[in-house]
């Protein structure tokens, strides 16, 4: 079946999700400290400009339900402590210096 993108909570340092079918549910967690980012600048195709906020040391935490006799059930569980983390943003208050 089609994933359903169902809810999204974002941050500056962290990303939270949920996506479900009707036989399957992901959740996911993304996240960081400010410390382990870099920022640089990104020109857009249009020409603007952003701020990009990268972390290759982000936390990455994912669990996977089956639904199993009317329940969803943790199926699997997956644990990165070494995830790709970016954020493109144009609001100035991130607290991250530009370095490029």
């Amino acid at each position: 079946g089609r994933l359903i993108l169902n809810k999204a909570d974002f941050r500056y340092f962290e990303w939270r999700f949920e996506a479900s079918t009707a036989c399957h549910r992901l959740e996911g967690r993304v996240w960081a400290e400010p410390r382990d980012f870099v920022g640089l600048h990104y020109e857009n195709p249009d020409g603007s400009l952003v701020d990009c906020l990268n972390s290759k040391i982000a936390h990455c935490h994912l669990l996977l339900y089956r639904r199993t006799d009317g329940a969803f059930r943790i199926v699997d569980e997956l644990s990165s402590d070494r995830a790709a983390f970016e954020v493109l943003t144009d609001a100035p208050d991130h607290g991250i210096p530009i370095v490029v």
